[in-house]
């Protein structure tokens, strides 16, 4: 009597080895009024006499949501032997097994359940089912049935048989091809079984089963696509590395990203590389502007970001720097039309020995990298230190992480530059320490048009790589360089992104 509920964690390691032994499992005898749920068994191996299962031995309570992926093996001359349960008589709801079941005696041998009289549904099994019994009776999801089997399945070739005695009753069951569960088929048709909204899978996985995720879809890191490719879900917060090694064209895409407030109320600016093309007008809250290069003046180091036309419809694989507009934090599109996702190129542009280099994977450096030293990009984050604040444009230091669909600026050779768009220690190698040590902690950044007008300046610190721009009331020079106040020289001038003439 009495719940066991797993709360959808495994159990692992199981090891019970005893030809003498009945009712073996994780647990041996399941009563009328016991439940198991959620719950899987995993590397586990169980040998007894009768009544074997991974799950269960022999159940007559409810077993729900749990699965078993162990060695489940009996030896008696007359066994019971099933990947979940050696013998039900209970229920057993939406659950499966991945391991090989096997018998040396002459009874039941099923992949889900020995023998069954009373429910198995929403179930499969993917595993093996053997036996060396001359007069065994063996089954994909159970050898001996006299109860009911519904929305049932088992892997062709696991057993010639997927009930090999049925004297109950069976509805909406059968083999299925390892393209049909590796396809999403079979995940399908669990999910929209009786109370099967547990089930879902993972097709972006080259070999996949159905498991409990209660999604069915294509998992690609940071990008999510529905199962039937209506959309695609980019996720421009997650950690996780944004992999599509083939084009996948989607009937639409969502696309949203939340930055970092800026604590004094300027626009938010920072990088960005996306998996897809837009249109134009699909991102009104927001202004990009392609790398041109950097310039040094008087030692003063500028990245130059400008807009030979304006950025309206973005490439995929392109980085850009971003501002968003006014006090926005959040950067959302939607694209309506059929849309082309994929991962596999980057074009990053290279002006000179700099070279604004974009990543869909989730980037860490370590300390003692050497690649660090020519690394820059926008600060996430204000430093402990008060080094740099959020936004600054920065060079990278140790323990730096980049996160996928940004971009960082880094400074090369022409013998170094390795031309993938990935940064790697050994691409830096002709990297002089003469080159790395030359450039400051911070170094200014400039956004204009083609017309040579500067419409935001700020500075990107070189250890981080974000970018902070400077507020509204400040002056610049033509070149883009901070001066301490309002000019009283004559000349052109930008102030609060506008050029003002000074007579």
């Amino acid at each position: 009597t009495g719940t066991f509920d797993g709360q959808g964690f495994a159990i692992k390691g199981l090891y019970f080895n005893d030809e003498s032994e009945e009712n073996v499992g994780l647990f041996g005898y399941v009563g009328s009024d016991g439940k198991v749920e959620n719950v899987g068994v995993e590397d586990s191996y169980f040998r007894g006499q009768n009544y074997v299962g991974g799950v269960t031995g022999f159940n007559e309570g409810s077993i729900t949501n749990c699965y078993n992926s162990g060695s489940v093996n009996a030896t008696g001359k007359f066994a019971t032997v099933g990947g979940v349960t050696g013998s039900n008589e209970g229920s057993v709801t939406n659950c499966y097994n991945s391991g090989s079941v096997n018998t040396t005696g002459e009874y039941y041998v099923g992949g889900v359940t020995g023998s069954n009289g009373g429910s198995v549904t929403n179930c499969y099994n993917s595993g093996s089912v053997n036996t060396t019994g001359k007069y065994s009776y063996v089954g994909g999801v159970t050898g001996f049935n006299e109860g009911s089997v519904t929305n049932s399945f088992a892997k062709t070739g696991s057993a010639e048989n997927l009930i090999d005695q049925d004297f109950g009753n069976s509805f909406g069951s059968g083999f299925k091809t390892g393209e049909e569960f590796s396809n999403g088929t079979v995940a399908a048709l669990l999910h929209n079984g009786i109370d099967g909204s547990v089930w879902g899978q993972n097709l972006a996985d080259e070999i996949s089963y159905p498991d409990f995720s209660g999604k069915i879809e294509f998992n690609y890191g940071s990008i999510v696509i529905a199962a039937d490719k209506s959309k695609a879900t980019i996720l421009g917060n997650s950690t996780e590395t944004a992999n599509v090694p083939n084009p996948v064209e989607v009937n639409s895409v969502e696309f949203e990203r939340t930055f970092v407030a800026s604590p004094e109320g300027l626009n938010i600016a920072n990088t960005i590389v996306l998996p897809f093309s837009t249109n134009e007008g699909t991102t009104a809250n927001a202004d990009f502007y392609a790398f041109t290069g950097v310039t040094v003046e008087d030692g003063v180091y500028t990245a130059e970001f400008r807009t030979e036309v304006k950025v309206a419809a973005l490439e995929a694989g392109v980085p850009y720097a971003v501002i968003l507009k006014e006090e926005a934090t959040n950067l959302n599109m939607t694209l309506g039309s059929p849309v082309s996702v994929q991962t596999a190129e980057l074009n990053n542009p290279k002006v000179g020995d700099w070279e604004f280099t974009g990543s869909y994977a989730n980037r860490y450096w370590e300390n003692g990298c050497t690649a660090l030293e020519c690394v820059y990009g926008f600060a996430a984050a204000d430093d402990v230190d008060g080094i740099y604040k959020a936004g600054d444009f920065v060079k990278g230091g140790s323990d730096v992480s980049v996160k996928p669909m940004r971009a960082v600026l880094s400074r090369t050779s022409d013998q170094s530059n390795s031309g993938n768009g990935m940064l790697r220690a050994p691409a830096y190698r002709g990297v002089s320490r003469a080159i790395a040590e030359d450039v400051p902690e911070v170094i200014a950044v400039l956004f204009g048009n083609a017309d040579g007008e500067v419409t935001f300046v700020g500075q990107m610190n070189t250890r981080t790589g974000n970018i902070t721009l400077e507020k509204a009331d400040r002056w610049f020079d033509m070149k883009g360089r901070r001066l301490n106040g309002k000019p009283t020289v004559k000349g052109t001038y930008y102030n609060n992104g506008k050029k003002v003439i000074i007579k």
